[in-house]
């Protein structure tokens, strides 16, 4: 993976952006998995993939609400924004959860970030015959924490990506939504 030089993230880490609090969206029935299991799992459908980024995904409520919520790009994703198609892929048609995990009590060499837009490209252009062979870095490892900080004026919807373990007790709460129809009524429910 890729790393940057060795830095004092702790003492830097609001000169890099990193935000306070990072969120995981999923079913209340695979919140209730997290709890029973101890664990989160990186994504099943990564997990089948060779090619995917195998790590636990994540949002920051800032950068969600102001750079995938409104946001359409056609080109890669049709006539649907990207916060609504976030909301779809992670609820699966139920009740939601954003787990809510403060960044401190993360190893920072672990977490990871890419940006979305940029990421997706990738992974578009590297389609062949309805094959996906992904040989980017920044689709399967994302870009180390460090970096953020060239992204911080940008309109870049952001997703992080860490490769460790997190177990419950990380927790610092979580938030709920009934399952909406209209997905950015359960975003709304979930962060207003």
């Amino acid at each position: 993976m890729a790393s940057c030089a060795k830095t004092s993230i702790i003492h830097s880490k609001k000169g890099q952006n990193i935000p306070e609090f990072i969120y995981h969206i999923t079913s209340k029935e695979n919140y209730k998995k997290i709890l029973k299991d101890g664990k989160m799992n990186i994504s099943a459908w990564e997990e089948l993939s060779e090619n995917g980024c195998q790590g636990i995904y994540f949002i920051d409520k800032e950068n969600f609400l102001k750079n995938w919520v409104g946001r359409k790009e056609p080109e890669l994703f049709g006539d649907v924004d990207l916060g609504e198609l976030l909301m779809l892929w992670t609820s699966k048609g139920t009740d939601t959860v954003a787990i809510k995990i403060p960044t401190s009590s993360l190893d920072m060499s672990k977490l990871h970030f890419r940006p979305y837009i940029k990421a997706s490209r990738e992974a578009t252009e590297t389609i062949d015959n309805d094959t996906l062979k992904i040989s980017s870095n920044l689709v399967k490892e994302g870009l180390p924490i460090c970096e953020l900080a060239k992204y911080a004026e940008t309109d870049e919807p952001i997703e992080y990506v860490y490769f460790g373990k997190i177990t419950p007790k990380l927790f610092q709460g979580h938030l709920e939504t009934k399952y909406f129809d209209n997905p950015l009524d359960m975003i709304k429910s979930l962060f207003s």
